[in-house]
């Protein structure tokens, strides 16, 4: 928005009576107003936000503050003239004062402009809501225009009203023509003005700032802050030639947030992507010059905003790495927010310079989170190393021990330190603000800078891990893979690995092309310097400070999801030049890294060797359900929902048997499935497999032995009824090895007159944290345990357990009962029961077997009519195996004990006990490792 100039009005009063009437017109007015508006600011008050979405600070000036005692109003006069000045104390020498005065019906229209924005939530402005008025400061009156100002109700719901002023003709008050009055805490009270003041004190534009009394039409307001506005007079103040000063327009986002309700629907094109235009549109259209400047000022804006030019070829670097620091040292993230940006054009250097404008200092507390950084995440996502360069080394030159003194002594503009100043302001804003408000900002940037310190100096910079261990031939040359992901959300220097006292400097050459991405490569021709150092070195590919640096890592984006990791190709040639190395690393290999900006070396320790990502998982894929049938031509779509089914006879299954996620299988009486050496069947669907005595259904190998049944999460159980598997081995893939021949994962399964024969796993028939059901089940020539059951419920009735070469059936964590079982010619135990299982058992025999029952690691296990003949080493036995359970217990009523010793009658540690018969056996030291050693098979 432009600023223009109007003439002033004047009123057409001339009788005492006309006047009268129009006075008590105005008194009414005013009384009917207040009224009016107070009830609109309880009943329709819109509470104001920031841009950002914050909410204003809830300090407002009537609700926190102290009213300043005020004199008895003195009416306005028809035309502007001087204010007799006011008894109230507040007015002294303290601060200059502003008397303002505004005829009776200029000033009605701004009552009437105050009114339409507090019913609209937002104040809409223009040229056409200027009116005439005066100020006298001192012996000099100058006639203004005035405006109400502030987008959002604090700048006006209250009895201090905001005010944009433009002086006329060659009029000036404090050097301005153009500025703002406003209650300081719509910009956070001193804060701000320290804020601007220490922008100064680094060579870095801002708008002027200070604080005046008011005087309105004879009733004093209080203290209000004086801002400078955005015309000539601001740069040339600060020692800058007459130029142009642009900014993002944002008067179509006032707009919409005016005329609709819910502000979080305005599209993204409007809060997003923004018109570029200037101040002072009628100065710069009358110098052929300065419209010159304004094209090419705009012009290079729009081209960052496309990424035609980097931040570095459009800024001046010095000033915006200034401006970004110490926008984050101050909590200023208000300043950054796109329509609060201003930018002076040089005409020297053809750089932008940002102004500081609208900070909200402090304004968000004084902690410091990486989300709040404003002006970190700024320089980020301006992807110039030189930008990026330049806000660490300022960010780190604010944040060191001293520097907070230094600021206080350095020099203000009356000749005073600015902590002086400071303290006198301070003092006079005492007189209607609270200690609280106005408190001093030195030890809360102190206690930032520890902060900001640590955001510098990491603990640890990188991931970074040897990919292959051994250096390996390629076919570019023997080479090894060093994979690094920065952790910071600051470009990082990663520049040397280091043996000892040998280093190798490390050569973006050596990126993967398909990691380059994640890498800062630069070939920017302007050179740069900031306080007279380079920042570039003299290698044209490389970035600022090239010479002395290695492969520059992106910084990590505060919305990543993922750690970007770089990969290098070091050339064995390389290594063994640079450390003397043979076939193998060197060990005690770490890296050197630092800051991007910063010279502090972190030396960290390179993992030696880290799993690579898979791209697949260890599990062959899943085929979709037209795959499955294009692979599988036997295999056809079952009547029943989510089942497929292989017609009656025998089938050749080439490959694995891989069932569509969530189907199931089912089988019919004379099915015969034979399966290659390598071959499995997965499914997450039941399997139902129903045959009969004279045709069961089998599953087979089609040499010696085939890789078994895997069978997870499924939510419906499986039936099997004259099923016979034989010949199972254990899947073991890539990382993905089972225990089972047959294995059901969280999903139940119930087996009828079946037969598990031949099986080479570790376990025949595995079932982890499921339920379970065997009966009138043989399962026989195993070349481990017959069954193993983990985490698991179920029962066993009427089974036959033979030739078994380990243990019959083993439980641990499980919830078991056994009736009717047989288990003989097992190599290890009959009944295993483990790891704080539940074990029911009745009517088992037990025949040549080295253990017939067995409890143990906090199990009970109840047996009740056993036989149990010739073990080899004990029929019954109780102890601890893993240290971290407890002693086990067993209950054993009418057992029948043949061909056994007294010796072989019962293990049985001490803590553990074992009931036989009635009869109550505790446990001695017995050396349960020791033991398991002598019963190991040769």
């Amino acid at each position: 928005m432009s600023l223009q100039w109007r003439s002033s009005k004047k009123g057409n009063i001339s009788s005492p009576v006309v006047w009268m009437l129009v006075f008590l017109a105005f008194v009414m007015g005013v009384v009917v107003a207040r009224l009016s508006m107070w009830g609109a600011a309880v009943a329709d008050f819109r509470l104001g936000h920031y841009a950002d979405g914050t909410l204003f600070p809830s300090d407002t000036p009537q609700a926190v503050r102290s009213v300043p005692r005020s004199p008895t109003p003195v009416a306005p006069t028809a035309t502007p003239v001087a204010t007799p000045t006011p008894t109230s104390p507040e007015v002294n020498g303290d601060l200059e004062t502003f008397y303002i005065d505004i005829a009776p019906d200029d000033f009605a229209q701004i009552v009437a402009k105050r009114e339409e924005a507090l019913a609209r939530g937002i104040l809409l402005a223009d040229d056409t809501d200027f009116v005439p008025g005066t100020i006298r400061v001192g012996q000099n009156t100058v006639p203004v225009d005035l405006r109400l100002k502030g987008d959002w109700t604090d700048h006006y719901a209250y009895d201090k009203w905001s005010f944009r002023v433009e002086t006329k003709g060659d009029h000036y008050i404090q050097g301005m023509n153009t500025f703002s009055l406003q209650d300081p805490s719509t910009r956070t009270y001193l804060h701000e003005w320290a804020f601007m003041a220490h922008l100064r004190a680094e060579g870095v534009l801002s708008v002027g700032y200070t604080f005046v009394h008011v005087v309105l039409n004879g009733e004093y307001k209080g203290i209000y802050a004086l801002e400078e506005s955005f015309a000539k007079e601001l740069f040339e103040s600060q020692s800058r030639r007459e130029g142009v000063i642009i900014r993002y327009n944002e008067d179509l986002l006032w707009e919409y947030w005016a005329t609709y309700s819910n502000d979080g629907l305005t599209p993204r094109g409007v809060t997003e992507f923004h018109i570029i235009d200037e101040f002072e549109s009628r100065r710069i259209d009358a110098s052929p010059a300065l419209a010159a400047q304004r094209d090419i000022a705009v012009g290079k804006l729009r081209a960052l905003d496309e990424g035609k030019l980097s931040a570095s070829e459009v800024f001046d670097v010095e000033a915006m790495g200034k401006f970004l620091a110490i926008s984050d040292f101050w909590g200023a993230g208000h300043a950054l927010i796109w329509h609060n940006l201003r930018f002076y054009y040089n005409p020297i250097t053809a750089r932008l310079e940002p102004i500081g404008f609208d900070t909200q200092a402090m304004g968000h507390g004084t902690s410091v989170e990486l989300k709040e950084l404003t002006g970190l995440q700024q320089a980020m996502d301006y992807d110039d190393p030189v930008m990026q360069w330049a806000y660490v080394h300022y960010l780190w030159h604010y944040s060191q021990p001293g520097y907070v003194e230094w600021l206080q002594n350095s020099t203000y503009a009356n000749g005073t330190s600015l902590g002086a100043e400071f303290d006198r302001l301070q003092a006079v804003l005492l007189q209607e603000f609270t200690a609280e408000q106005l408190a001093s900002p030195w030890e809360l940037l102190v206690q930032r800078q520890v902060a900001f310190r640590e955001l510098l100096m990491p603990y640890q910079t990188t991931y970074v891990y040897v990919e292959n261990l051994n250096v390996v031939e390629t076919a570019g040359g023997a080479e090894v893979s060093l994979v690094v992901a920065n952790l910071l959300d600051l470009p990082l220097d990663v520049h040397e690995v280091v043996v000892g006292d040998k280093s190798l400097r490390l050569d973006p050459a050596w990126v993967t092309e398909d990691t380059l991405e994640h890498i800062i490569v630069a070939d920017i021709a302007v050179p740069v310097s900031i306080e007279g150092q380079p920042v570039f070195g003299d290698r044209e590919s490389r970035v600022p400070g090239a010479s002395n640096s290695g492969v520059l890592l992106r910084p990590l984006p505060l919305d990543a999801d993922k750690l970007a990791y770089v990969r290098l190709q070091i050339p064995r040639q390389v290594l063994t030049d640079t450390f003397g190395m043979g076939a193998q690393l060197p060990a005690g290999l770490s890296l050197a890294t630092r800051v991007w900006g910063l010279t502090r070396t972190l030396t960290q320790t390179i993992i030696p060797a880290y799993a690579p990502v898979l791209a697949e998982g260890p599990m062959s894929a899943q085929p979709t359900l037209s795959r499955a049938l294009a692979q599988h031509p036997y295999l056809e779509r079952a009547t029943e929902s989510g089942m497929l089914t292989i017609a009656p006879g025998t089938w050749d299954i080439e490959g694995d048997l891989l069932l569509p996620y969530g189907y199931g299988l089912h089988l019919e009486p004379g099915t015969t499935l034979r399966f290659g050496p390598e071959s499995y069947l997965l499914a997450n669907g039941p399997l139902i497999f129903e045959g009969t005595a004279s045709a069961p259904v089998v599953l087979q190998p089609q040499e010696s032995a085939w890789k078994g049944i895997v069978v997870l999460e499924s939510r419906s159980p499986s039936f099997w009824h004259y099923v016979t598997v034989e010949h199972t081995d254990a899947v073991s893939q890539n990382g993905w090895s089972l225990t089972g021949g047959i294995t059901f994962y969280r999903s139940p399964i119930h087996v009828s007159y079946s037969r598990i024969l031949g099986t080479l796993a570790e376990d025949g028939f595995n079932v982890v944290r499921a339920e379970f059901e065997f009966v009138d089940t043989e399962f026989a020539d195993t070349a481990s345990d017959a069954f193993d059951a983990d985490f698991a419920s179920g029962r066993f009735e009427r089974c036959v357990f033979h030739d078994i070469a380990a243990d019959g059936i083993d439980v641990s964590g499980s919830d078991v009962q056994v009736y009717d079982v047989q288990m003989r010619d097992l190599g290890d135990k009959g009944l295993s029961v483990g790891e704080q299982s539940y074990v029911t058992a009745e009517r088992v025999t037990v025949e040549r077997s080295d253990f017939g029952l067995v409890s143990k690691d906090l199990s009970y296990l109840t047996a009740t009519d056993v036989t149990l003949t010739a073990p080899r080493i004990a029929a019954l036995a109780a102890y601890i195996k893993k240290p971290s359970y407890g002693p086990a217990t067993m209950m054993v009523k009418n057992a029948i004990l043949v061909d056994v010793s007294p010796e072989q009658t019962a293990v049985v540690q001490t803590g553990s006990w074992i009931d036989l018969n009635g009869d109550r056996i505790w446990g001695t030291d017995v050396d349960i490792d020791a033991l398991y050693e002598k019963w190991q098979k040769p």
